[in-house]
């Protein structure tokens, strides 16, 4: 079973591309005057071509900076569980829509071939958390596919080609696409297919006007409808565009882009394109993409703020609040229960009570009192500080009178008492 592949680590394509091109030149393994894209034509003298795909524009247009992390600096990312449960789900619609199949398989091989790739990873290196939510999203997957094979089954037909990966250049740029599904209308004209598993939301087709473009410019894809259908095909012209999502069933379909959109977006993958040539890698921070961004630590936007803090820990912060809440509360009785004892001091049950003398000064302004303690010298003494350690100080006849002084005009009288409590033996 073949694994379901992004755009951005495809390894070399099953179409026209006879190597994976590295960021800033073309497919390595491609003999010497032989063009990915399977033409014959002569080696290029000027620069190569810079390999891009659908994902690349789209992480360059979210942010340059995250784009240069990962394609130039190739810091490395973190697993994501999403990822693998959409190539393993991918994965099963390859096996079930392989042309080879005249017939659609039974469901029992739709699943196993799902299991097979999901099979191939552990929860830790899908990047899970722990085992269970891998198992929720395993049971999911079967439940999507199942629903799936019941929507399809009866009426299956072999498609064109699946999982269609190929490198064709254009405009000094080595573009990547992966075809999910391809089916052909007859006379060359193809309706192109893309599956998501992730949320049911509008998107843009975007990414299948890039595949639009590249496969009416690629001359592998018509040497394959020539191939397959046995009739010569001129030029391949696609009729439609689909995003099917898988976990509900649903197709949302787009007519064939004119020339005047499919204009607008090239725009926009050459300006993306000039940025990575001329090293232009500013960041664009926004509270989405840098909250799930693997190279926050690394960004200089972030380099100041503080650790995220773990998971559940303001949850605890605010049990301990409260519990110190509650033990203040409880200690304000103890001590007037205290008072009206004449020793100040009590055995109850098993405890030994006893009041306990507060310090004898306190501080308002702690600010105004730090700068002191700093200018003075006394900083480290009050144990960076403790009031109670600042409150000896002022009755410190070893430090300067002046410095005691001005210590004393920021104190207040204190008087507070304490409760101590024990159990006895202790």
């Amino acid at each position: 079973m073949s694994r379901k592949k992004t755009e951005r680590d495809a390894g070399p394509g099953t179409g026209g591309g006879a190597g994976q091109p590295d960021l800033f030149g073309g497919a390595g393994d491609a003999p010497a005057g032989i063009s990915p894209s399977g033409a014959d034509k002569a080696a290029p003298s000027g620069p190569a071509p810079l390999a891009f795909s659908f994902s690349k524009l789209s992480m360059y247009e979210e942010c340059p900076l995250k784009f240069k992390f990962k394609y130039v600096d190739k810091l490395p990312e973190k697993p994501k569980p999403y990822f693998a449960f959409g190539n393993s789900v991918h994965a099963a619609l390859e096996f079930f829509h392989d042309p080879a199949h005249k017939e659609a398989p039974p469901l029992e091989k739709l699943l196993a071939a799902f299991k097979e790739e999901w099979d191939s990873r552990d929860w830790r290196e899908k990047g899970y958390g722990d085992p269970f939510r891998s198992d929720a999203d395993y049971q999911a997957g079967l439940k999507m596919l199942t629903g799936y094979y019941r929507k399809h089954h009866a009426a299956f037909a072999p498609p064109f080609l699946v999982e269609y990966s190929t490198d064709v250049e254009v405009d000094g740029l080595m573009v990547r696409i992966i075809a999910d599904k391809i089916e052909h209308a007859g006379g060359g004209e193809l309706t192109l297919i893309d599956y998501k598993t992730g949320k049911d939301v509008r998107r843009s087709p975007d990414q299948l006007h890039m595949y639009q473009k590249i496969c009416e410019l690629d001359p592998a894809l018509r040497e394959k409808l020539a191939e397959r259908y046995a009739v010569p095909v001129s030029a391949v012209r696609v009729k439609e565009l689909r995003f099917y999502h898988v976990p509900t069933l649903k197709e949302y379909s787009f007519p064939r882009a004119d020339d005047f959109a499919i204009g607008l977006f090239w725009e926009r993958v050459l300006r993306a394109a000039e940025g990575v040539r001329e090293r232009r890698f500013p960041p664009r921070p926004g509270d989405f993409q840098c909250r799930f961004c693997d190279f926050r630590s690394s960004c200089p936007v972030h380099a100041a703020e503080p650790a995220r803090a773990p998971d559940g820990l303001a949850e605890l912060a605010g049990e301990y609040e409260a519990a110190r809440a509650k033990a203040d509360a409880l200690r304000i009785k103890l001590i007037a229960a205290l008072k009206a004892v004449p020793s100040g001091s009590v055995q109850a049950g098993p405890f030994s009570l006893a009041l306990k003398n507060g310090p004898r000064w306190t501080f308002r302004d702690r600010e105004a009192v730090i700068s002191l303690l700093r200018e003075h010298g006394c900083y480290d003494r009050a144990c960076a500080p403790l009031l109670s350690r600042v409150a000896e100080l002022v009755d410190d006849e070893s430090l300067p009178e002046e410095f005691r002084r001005s210590l004393r005009l920021l104190a207040e009288p204190g008087g507070a008492a304490d409760v101590e409590v024990r159990r006895r033996g202790e």
